[in-house]
């Protein structure tokens, strides 16, 4: 085991229940009861928001708050982020880094691209979320984990950087998020 996760706060479905509230508290408690687990057994965490249809970024607000109150002491991973830019800084100075998956090939509103642009380089790490998410040329399809690749070729060309740079950073900053050896 080298993580504790995926967990953390997902209203998507929540948003028409009459519990909503309710839901949100116990996903909150749940959340800290995690949070405690990784502390005790030295493990960074894999950290999910999800915020409700109507795409407001309560999830990604509340997240932040839970986790000041209760820091995860051995540092973790916001998986597949698309909150709001302004609270990257915030998330990174919690010792977090910011993973980016297949939606970065695809994402036409920009967002993902400008998350990319405010995470330190030194916190940026790729995923597939394999079976979901999948990159472009590859969309429609089920996601494979060899489809990381995508992620780091766009990442590359994004930041005018090679290939080789962009999996050689994100490879160096998953081992010293998972205390793994890679390469």
């Amino acid at each position: 085991v080298i993580a504790i996760g995926e967990t953390g706060l997902d209203y998507y479905h929540i948003q028409e229940r009459v519990n909503k509230a309710e839901i949100i508290e116990d996903q909150k408690k749940v959340f800290h009861q995690h949070i405690d687990l990784a502390n005790e057994m030295k493990l960074p965490m894999i950290i999910h928001t999800r915020s409700g249809k109507n795409n407001s970024d309560e999830a990604c607000r509340d997240i932040l708050s839970e986790l000041k109150k209760n820091p995860p002491k051995y540092s973790g991973v916001m998986h597949c982020y698309a909150g709001p830019i302004e609270l990257i800084k915030e998330f990174v100075q919690l010792g977090l880094y910011i993973s980016f998956n297949g939606i970065l090939t695809f994402d036409k509103s920009g967002l993902i691209e400008k998350i990319l642009f405010s995470t330190p380089e030194d916190r940026i790490l790729t995923e597939t979320d394999c079976p979901y998410l999948t990159p472009t040329p590859y969309r429609g399809q089920r996601n494979e984990p060899a489809y990381v690749e995508f992620v780091v070729s766009k990442i590359a060309e994004l930041k005018s950087r090679s290939f080789a740079d962009i999996d050689l950073l994100t490879t160096r900053n998953a081992e010293r998020l998972f205390h793994i050896a890679l390469q």
